[in-house]
């Protein structure tokens, strides 16, 4: 088993942390359709899907005055710069959005 797990988790496959429920529904499955011992490619084809809880957002990252307004300078540099080589005219691109 120790191969197994090596396998799928050194190339960053599966998560053995995260996905016991998908392991396992992909060795059942295994179990009953497949003629001979599969490889681990073979149990990762048929692996369920990743729940989408899984992929949740990071929440946003709390800025002071400060830093909300150097990412604002930050901004207005990066649009007035792109506008400068499509030979346009920027306002700075203030949104209000920090």
């Amino acid at each position: 088993m120790r191969a197994w797990t090596d396998a799928l988790t050194d190339r960053g496959i599966v998560d053995p942390q995260n996905d016991p429920a998908r392991i396992e529904a992909a060795f059942r499955y295994l179990a009953a359709h497949a003629e001979k011992w599969p490889a681990p490619n073979t149990l990762v084809t048929v692996m369920p899907a990743v729940p989408r809880e899984y992929f949740r957002a990071l929440p946003k990252p709390e800025l002071t005055p400060e830093e909300a307004e150097a990412e604002r300078q930050r901004r207005r540099a990066v649009i007035a710069e792109h506008a400068a080589k499509l030979g346009m005219q920027s306002d700075g691109g203030d949104d209000g959005a920090p």
